[in-house]
């Protein structure tokens, strides 16, 4: 079978699709003062948040995983302070199939790509899923990817996404919201099978694999949880003047619901309560 990969660029820094490597017009660049940026993104307060997340959701969703037959890759910098690449390696250490990369690349690629060979082998090639570090998936998740990656042995390039999860938004004048979201290739576990190839699934936005690969829709169940905090690098959503397409608003036991059927090892209320507490100067990154 094909490896699969996930990964997660936990505060890297360097060149991937955050808006602050976004010159004019939108092409890549560097924030104009790096040493700032890389103050404002290893900021104690950002890191301890980012830290509970990729704690309490990303890592507790990938160990809780039905089909545990999957390498999961956390990139950092070494740009890193020393304290929190201790606490990464503390983390990440004697988790089965994890592996924690802390480089010194300018870029994303650069980055991943010495470890992906590495687990590729002797594979024809890899697919890969991205997910940040504030998110997660349904327990489900990979054993749906590895039935779908079984189907298609032989086919080629193909992107694939799940459309369907949740959303869970706490912004500066509100109280927490719960919303379902349908979105063909947003980012939560956006997927792409590389054959041999010098690129991650990084080297393409992720709403542009569904026009550069064959891509392929999964509607079944709910797949993510996304958190929209303040200084997140993504637009806002909300029920007002920044609702996509396929968001849609549902109660707090809706919520509740969901999650305990797909997202067994996440507490609702708690999990809310803790969005609702950082509505108190987080930097933005």
């Amino acid at each position: 079978m094909v490896p699969i990969v996930g990964i997660c660029r936990f505060s890297f820094l360097g060149r991937g699709d955050w808006h602050a490597w976004s010159a004019v017009d939108g092409q890549p660049g560097a924030p104009a003062d790096l040493a700032a940026h890389a103050a404002a993104l290893y900021h104690p307060s950002r890191m301890a948040q980012r830290f509970w997340s990729f704690e309490n959701l990303l890592l507790r969703a990938v160990m809780s995983q039905t089909d545990r037959n999957f390498h999961f890759v956390v990139l950092t910098s070494t740009a890193m302070p020393s304290g929190d690449q201790e606490r990464l390696r503390d983390l990440t250490a004697g988790l089965a199939n994890v592996h924690l990369v802390i480089s010194d690349a300018a870029t994303v690629n650069e980055g991943l790509l010495p470890t992906l060979a590495k687990i590729r082998g002797d594979a024809p090639g890899l697919v890969q899923f991205r997910i940040d570090d504030d998110d997660c998936l349904s327990t489900d998740f990979i054993a749906k990817l590895a039935d779908f990656s079984r189907r298609m042995k032989g086919f080629g390039p193909f992107s694939y996404s799940r459309s369907q999860g949740l959303v869970l938004t706490a912004y500066s004048g509100d109280a927490p919201q719960h919303f379902t979201l349908k979105l063909p290739f947003h980012s939560m576990g956006a997927t792409v099978y590389l054959p041999a190839s010098p690129h991650t699934v990084f080297s393409f936005g992720h709403l542009a694999l569904q026009s550069r690969f064959p891509s392929f829709l999964d509607g079944r169940g709910t797949a993510f949880l996304a958190l929209k905090l303040p200084g997140h690098d993504s637009q806002p959503m909300d029920d007002r003047g920044h609702k996509p397409r396929g968001l849609n608003a549902i109660s707090a036991e809706d919520f509740a619901a969901h999650l305990a059927r797909d997202f067994s090892y996440l507490n609702a209320a708690a999990l809310t309560d803790w969005a609702g507490a950082q509505l108190h100067g987080t930097p933005v990154s």
